[in-house]
């Protein structure tokens, strides 16, 4: 039978049917709160309010992470072993475009494309951004992420609750987010596993500080594409580029770019060339912006390169310091290649 598991933040708590136990518990804000555990016999959630207020902010191009923006990292260790074939993002009593991003990581394995000098040795299995905060991401058979136990994970939250028309605005007491992992116990079923991939452009790139992950895009009338060859500097791996060791196939997949400072496009390159764009595309409100996932497979094999760059539109008065080109994927490699 297949299992769901609600992953949210919290304090110390052991579930043992279910296989979590959550370890530790910090944010950057002055409140902790205990979290109300629900458990059934499919599905254990655990609920937490995100801040004890989560307000607005006017700041938007000058502060990339403004006075208003928060984080939160929670370590749970699993207690069984999870054969992961499909993730989401639950954002409940505010609208879901309060969130900057959120990743969940497994901690003390090194990031897939940066190594083990960067991430705080970060494994991430999911990273979305308000762009495709609505994803859900799901494996066809035999395809699913393997968590072992005594792993631990961590979830990490950033808001920015911009006002109108760069976000909803407002002032979200009960704000909540989960993490929806739905589950099989390892079986013949789900044998080969998924792997995630994030490239990012980056003007640190691989460098400090680890947490900036953007470039500036310079003020000027027309438009300026970022590509992975056009990096200022940095110390060890490239951010924006990735080789195939093993041959496989790429599944879930998606984009970021920021729409409301101008983002247009993100191009993947296979090996130099463009395989794919994905294009922000403005939704009901000014500040809702979606950049549209992909499922269907791409084969690749080993020794290939992707690579990514992506295109704004330039602002006429100031430079745009927080410009996002983002990709990130599920790979699988064939089995026994690898």
């Amino acid at each position: 039978m297949k299992n769901v598991a609600l992953l949210a933040i919290g304090a110390s708590v052991i579930i043992g049917g279910v296989g979590w136990m959550l370890v530790s518990s910090k944010q950057h804000d002055e409140h902790l709160v205990t979290p109300d555990v629900e458990q059934t016999a499919e599905t254990f959630t655990m609920t937490f309010p995100l801040f004890q207020t989560v307000t607005s902010h006017a700041d938007h191009a000058h502060t990339p992470d403004g006075p208003r923006s928060q984080w939160m990292y929670d370590g749970v260790v699993l207690e069984k072993d999870m054969a992961v074939t499909g993730i989401r993002a639950i954002v409940e009593n505010a609208p879901p475009e309060i969130i900057h991003h959120l990743s969940l990581a497994s901690l003390g394995y090194p990031d897939a494309v940066c190594g083990a000098s960067t991430h705080s040795r970060q494994r991430e299995y999911f990273t979305i951004s308000r762009s495709n905060i609505y994803d859900t991401i799901e494996f066809p058979a035999p395809y699913a992420i393997m968590m072992n136990a005594g792993e631990e994970l961590s979830l990490e939250v950033m808001t920015h609750v911009l006002e109108q028309p760069f976000g909803p605005g407002g002032t979200y007491p009960d704000a909540v987010v989960k993490i929806e992992l739905m589950y099989d116990e390892v079986n013949q079923s789900r044998t080969a596993p998924v792997a995630f991939v994030r490239l990012r452009l980056d003007d640190t790139e691989c460098g400090e500080p680890l947490m900036h992950q953007a470039f500036v895009v310079p003020k000027g009338d027309g438009l300026y594409t970022r590509t992975a060859s056009t990096s200022d500097s940095f110390i060890g791996d490239s951010s924006d580029t990735y080789t195939f060791t093993a041959p496989g196939v790429i599944l879930d997949r998606s984009a970021n770019v920021w729409g409301t400072k101008g983002g247009k496009t993100l191009d993947v390159l296979k090996n130099g060339t463009i395989i794919e764009t994905y294009t922000a595309v403005q939704g009901a409100q000014p500040w809702i912006w979606t950049v549209p996932s992909r499922r269907d497979e791409i084969t690749v094999s080993a020794g290939d390169t992707f690579s990514i760059q992506s295109t704004y539109q330039q602002s006429t008065t100031t430079d745009i310091l927080d410009g996002s080109g983002i990709f990130g994927f599920y790979f699988a490699p064939d089995l026994g290649t690898e």
